[in-house]
């Protein structure tokens, strides 16, 4: 895990470095999932994917709020169809997508979002949204005929979904977001903390519609 992973993954750094966006996306929540796909589809993937998970959570989600995080174009993994779970021979070379779900216009994405991707059927759409896409296209040379059969893809066990307090602890001192960010001298991040209902930590008074800590 690099440096600027760490920061993307705790609300207490993100405080502590300014990144306010990151912040909010934290206090909003968020889900993180991976999915495989046949090696054939890696270039549709990169241009087609969120699009494709947006169209399988309609109503929910839009596609830019669907990001991907990692994209392995040559991945050696168990058998397309048996569920990928590691429990076979590693002789498929797969494409696998580590994408995440963060909402956009401050409205907070909920724990229904996972039940959608978890419901059977999801990664199955995702799939043939991505075929559909590949073969109005012109790419029906790598994806079949017309009515030839829709891409497989499976969905990993890995999906969870993210939501910081905005009074959280760290658990190395017992620090909320509010500490780092006033031990930083981070004033955006401090009043952006209070109108999410941050507790001021004592004797700390702070004004949000005032500059200054």
């Amino acid at each position: 895990m690099t440096a600027e992973t760490d920061v993307d993954q705790s609300i207490f750094l993100s405080a502590a470095h300014g990144r306010i966006d990151n912040v909010e996306r934290l206090l909003l929540g968020g889900c993180s999932a991976e999915m495989v796909f046949p090696r054939k589809c890696g270039e549709s993937l990169e241009s087609g994917f969120s699009g494709a998970v947006a169209n399988a959570l309609t109503g929910i989600v839009q596609p830019e709020d669907v990001s991907i995080t990692s994209l392995e174009k040559d991945s050696l993994r168990g058998s397309l169809g048996e569920g990928d779970d590691g429990g076979g021979a590693f002789t498929q070379r797969c494409v696998v997508v580590s994408f995440a779900i963060a909402p956009g216009g401050g409205s907070p994405l909920g724990e229904h979002v996972l039940e959608r991707i978890l419901a059977p059927g999801f990664a199955a759409t995702v799939g043939c949204r991505i075929a559909e896409d590949s073969r109005s296209g012109g790419q029906r040379g790598v994806f079949g005929d017309a009515d030839g059969p829709d891409i497989v893809a499976v969905l990993k066990e890995s999906a969870k979904v993210w939501k910081c307090g905005v009074n959280d602890r760290d658990k190395a001192g017992g620090y909320t977001a509010m500490h780092w960010a006033a031990l930083n001298n981070q004033t955006g991040i401090i009043k952006m903390l209070v109108r999410h209902g941050a507790a001021l930590p004592v004797p700390m008074l702070v004004n949000p519609d005032q500059p200054g800590v």
